[in-house]
């Protein structure tokens, strides 16, 4: 709303004569706005974090869920490319998919080796 007054542009509400920022009474009004906005951007994230918090307390996953269903058939092919010393970005290309879906079929791969070996 400041780079609104700032651009010489007031507002003015029909139905309440306090929300007036053509009159003396702007700096009051903005002010009055401005403390009031502050406090409720602290109060929704202290609820917002803390309802994060104890989400993550509980066991719950956070964030967007990872979408890779692995295909084999395509884990291996990307393996297989880069044990013959493909960069990730070529295989990307050669495969017509992203250098991050690529990243994220070798890290499956890992974490499968791992457990393999783990057991």
């Amino acid at each position: 709303m400041m780079d609104l007054i700032q651009w010489g542009v007031d507002f003015k509400c029909f139905e309440s004569p306090y929300f007036d920022t053509t009159s003396d009474f702007r700096k009051v009004l903005l002010h009055f706005l401005t403390v009031t906005i502050g406090y409720e951007f602290k109060v929704t994230t202290k609820g917002i974090i803390g309802g994060m918090k104890k989400a993550k307390e509980s066991g719950r996953i956070l964030g967007r869920p990872k979408k890779l269903d692995v295909d084999e058939t395509l884990q291996a092919e990307i393996l297989q490319m880069r044990t013959r010393g493909m960069s990730i970005r070529v295989v990307a290309e050669k495969l017509s998919i992203s250098k991050s879906t690529v990243s994220n079929y070798l890290e499956a791969a890992k974490e499968v080796v791992l457990l393999e070996e783990a057991s």
